[in-house]
């Protein structure tokens, strides 16, 4: 090999080497990286578990722990559930007890478990225990009782029939502080209220549900499980500004209709206009054009009462969920409360058919309470100020098992675009810092993410639609359901066939959802429900950017 050669082998060879050095180099950068922010993202989470665990946890006052009196005169500490009184068992247990503060009632020993002794006066009848149900997910607040201790409360869970702790989820070195010092006894929370259902022995790791256990039966009864059940009939409230009228239903206590005023001399703020198929809906079919369309509510300022009204207004408005539709037999087809908007859905077709309380009614804001078997779901909403149009800000918060839950963002109905529909299903997402709006193709069947975070969800018509904005912190993930025109018709259907460019099977719908989750605090939302004009758009964009901490819903 002359020297010509052996320079350039040499010089390719060296090339070659310092180019594997440097992506070397990068990679091993690029890998520290991916690490460094691995380890953040952890970091992160876990200070929001260990934040959520303290948040979750109840006090032992919450689950009824008590002084009590022995003959001797020494006191101890106990679990009061009604008149029965649970203390740990200990090598010398008195006959009778006497509650502090209740000291002329007096206890007997009723029943007793390797780990605890049942006292209850003499005559009393059994206690009605809830039983663990077999599916969902569940908080368990477990209580540590020991003598000459102070009483301590962990967390637990149970989810679709099985214990764990939650505390199991964080690193070594931050479980110790949330997990059971002794036996314990396990609360889940009913109505409100707290109830043992079960044992944990932390040695063994067993958890044993209460009604398994062996001579309770005398203290305590556990009738079958109560199911969801709705009898009332369904009442509409109205809250409406110049921007929007927005029809709530006790059903779900969601939102059954939002209808936008069109423009006119008495609605003058409004940008909707009305077009032709509006004026041929109202002549040809009058009874799909009444705003609300059924009876309804509205609040009294005088009187400072809700005042009822038969009908709504003929005309006027456009409707951007699909509602109740009239057919030309007057036959009704009914929307189900599945389909409204921020509704509450779950594996449990019940779940959005559930029948809401109305606790605050103002004319300004509604607030909606559900009372579960385990779990309360409270949900309020508010029109934003006029620096916001088309914004209702809603408020969610459940109290309780939180499995599976999404929330809904509505249908919009059909809008007709060059003798077509264009539904378009948008989200945004925050990649590396930097916000990325994602189109969706239209599904044919659905669409189910549990991986992606959106910030937030956009189920538009073309001209109109809804976006559906978390501002906390809810789980990764997200929903497409299609739905067709026979679950939930459109109002186009009420055109004759000559004007009606759309077969009926054309009229496809579809609903986005997120999921949610119990925090120990409302969840916060932003809908905007109106028209995508750019200039609207940027007014709400303004109202709610925060210089100070750079935010912009964008």
């Amino acid at each position: 090999m002359n020297q010509r050669n052996l320079t350039f082998f040499f010089t390719v060879f060296t090339s070659f080497l310092l180019i594997q050095i440097a992506f070397q180099y990068f990679d091993d950068n690029n890998t520290r990286e991916l690490v460094q922010q691995q380890e953040a993202r952890r970091i992160t989470q876990e200070k929001e578990l260990v934040a959520s665990i303290r948040s979750k946890t109840a006090t032992t006052s919450q689950l009824g722990v008590v002084d009590y009196l022995k003959p001797d005169g020494n006191k101890g500490m106990g679990i009061r559930i009604d008149d029965a009184l649970i203390i740990s068992r200990e090598e010398t247990l008195p006959d009778n007890v006497r509650i502090l503060g209740n000291e002329n009632q007096q206890l007997v020993q009723k029943a007793k478990t390797p780990q605890f002794v049942i006292y209850a006066p003499q005559s009393s009848t059994p206690t009605q225990l809830p039983d663990l149900p077999p599916n969902g997910r569940y908080d368990l607040q477990l209580l540590t009782l020991l003598p000459d201790s102070t009483p301590t409360v962990t967390l637990g869970k149970w989810q679709d029939g099985h214990f764990s702790l939650v505390a199991s989820e964080l690193t070594e070195d931050k479980r110790a502080e949330f997990l059971p010092a002794g036996e314990a006894i396990a609360f889940l929370k009913v109505n409100g209220k707290y109830y043992p259902v079960g044992t944990y022995a932390p040695l063994t790791e067993q958890f044993t549900p209460l009604r398994q256990l062996q001579g309770l039966i005398t203290v305590f009864q556990w009738p079958e499980r109560e199911t969801i059940r709705n009898t009332d009939e369904e009442q509409f409230y109205l809250l409406e500004n110049e921007y929007v009228q927005v029809v709530f239903s006790t059903k779900g206590g969601a939102i059954k209709e939002i209808n936008l005023p069109f423009l006119s001399k008495s609605d003058h703020e409004s940008v909707v206009r009305e077009i032709g198929y509006d004026r041929q809906i109202e002549n040809e079919s009058p009874e799909n054009a009444y705003f609300p369309s059924s009876s309804y509510l509205s609040y009294d300022s005088t009187t400072s009462k809700p005042v009822t009204h038969t009908k709504g207004k003929l005309g006027g408005y456009y409707p951007l969920l699909r509602r109740d539709f009239h057919t030309k037999s007057k036959r009704t087809q009914k929307v189900p409360a599945k389909f409204y908007a921020f509704n509450l859905i779950s594996q449990f077709p019940e779940l959005a058919e559930t029948n809401y309380s109305v606790t605050h009614f103002d004319g300004q804001t509604i607030t909606f309470v559900s009372q579960q078997t385990h779990r309360q779901i409270t949900k309020t909403y508010r029109l934003a100020s006029s620096g916001a149009p088309y914004v209702i800000e809603a408020d969610l918060l459940v109290d309780g098992e939180d499995n599976d839950l999404w929330v809904t963002s509505g249908i919009p109905d059909v809008e007709i675009i060059s003798g077509a529909t264009a539904p378009t299903l948008k989200y945004r997402m925050t990649r590396q810092g930097k916000p990325e709006v994602v189109t969706e193709s239209l599904p044919q069947s659905g669409i189910t993410n549990t991986t992606t975070t959106p910030d937030w969800l956009c189920n538009s018509n073309g001209f109109f639609g809804v976006i559906l904005d978390p501002l906390s912190t809810i789980p990764a993930g997200y929903k497409i359901q299609t739905v067709s025109a026979q679950q939930a018709p459109s109002r186009l259907l009420a055109l004759s066939d000559a004007d009606s460019t759309l077969k009926p099977s054309e009229y496809t719908g579809y609903q986005m959802l997120l999921p949610v989750q119990s925090t120990g605090a409302p969840l916060k939302f932003r809908l905007y429900a109106g028209p995508f004009a750019t200039d609207i758009l940027n007014q709400v964009d303004a109202f709610y950017t925060d210089d100070s901490t750079g935010y912009n819903p964008d």
